[in-house]
């Protein structure tokens, strides 16, 4: 049974989704994945999960290195 849209959280992800991500390319064993991890249940998808990780440490990284609280190699 779908959620009434307004109570539905699609992934952020899902207007330019990652290469990695279920709905990138939906391939049969992908659909299952696809429906219960890009509506409603994103945060709880290890892909996002992961790319989460990857922006924060990103952004993390490049604001230590822009105020001079570490070298760069």
């Amino acid at each position: 049974m779908l959620l009434p849209e307004k109570e539905r959280k699609l992934c952020p992800n899902i207007e330019a989704p990652l290469d990695t991500c279920y709905c990138n390319e939906m391939r049969s064993q992908d659909v299952e994945k696809a429906i219960y991890y890009c509506a409603n249940n994103y945060d709880s998808c290890e892909l996002y999960i992961e790319s989460c990780a990857e922006i924060f440490q990103t952004t993390t990284d490049s604001i230590l290195n822009q105020d001079g609280c570490t070298e760069t190699s």
